[in-house]
């Protein structure tokens, strides 16, 4: 059992640090992964869908988009990502993170958070119908980070207070480990009391 969280603290910790090195990144570079699929369907009528995951002014975003397009003569226009996966920096208006919440939205919004769903339908006009759903959940990485910091600080808490337990069955002074039976009011090492656990 100590093992496995051992292990978990520490793949929690290489975590921690990897979300801080994004995080700092993204206050410099904008950057996303989009991953774009194209269909046909019969009565010219085409559907684009774009998955992304973005990490843009201190958050990270993922969403989904999907145009479906009906084209009653010549040709409609397209987002211009190539189908599969694409790496964009700086990403496009489609994955990219406002830089502040607007005005009159919650608490959660202006401390980073996000989760929206969205729909446009174009004007038909004699060329096109054009319909677009948006779906996107955003995350600050403070919040991230704060989240897996958890184990590894709650790993160092036990380790240290298990060896506090360990020295004080043994005899041993708590600071530094010295043999105290044969000193029994202190530790003549570091000079600490026998009787009272002094912390690292």
């Amino acid at each position: 059992m100590r093992r496995i969280a051992t292990f978990f603290s520490t793949a929690s910790l290489a975590l921690c640090v990897l979300l801080c090195v994004l995080w700092l990144r993204s206050l410099w570079i904008s950057e996303a992964l989009e991953w774009a699929s194209e269909r046909q369907g019969v009565s010219r009528t085409w559907t684009k869908r774009a998955r992304w995951l973005s990490s843009v002014n201190g958050g990270l975003a993922c969403g989904t988009c999907t145009w479906d397009v009906r084209v009653w003569t010549g040709d409609e226009w397209l987002p211009t990502a190539a189908p599969g996966l694409n790496y964009i920096r700086p990403p496009s208006a489609l994955s990219s993170l406002p830089t502040a919440a607007p005005a009159g939205r919650s608490v959660l919004n202006s401390l980073g958070f996000r989760l929206g769903e969205r729909s446009q339908t174009g004007p038909a006009t004699t060329t096109y119908k054009k319909i677009i759903i948006r779906r996107d959940f955003a995350v600050p990485y403070w919040f991230l980070t704060t989240v897996t910091a958890v184990a590894p600080a709650w790993w160092l808490v036990m380790r240290h207070r298990r060896r506090r337990d360990t020295r004080l069955r043994r005899g041993q002074c708590v600071r530094c480990g010295y043999d105290l039976r044969g000193t029994p009011d202190g530790c003549p090492e570091c000079g600490a009391p026998a009787s009272l656990p002094v912390a690292q």
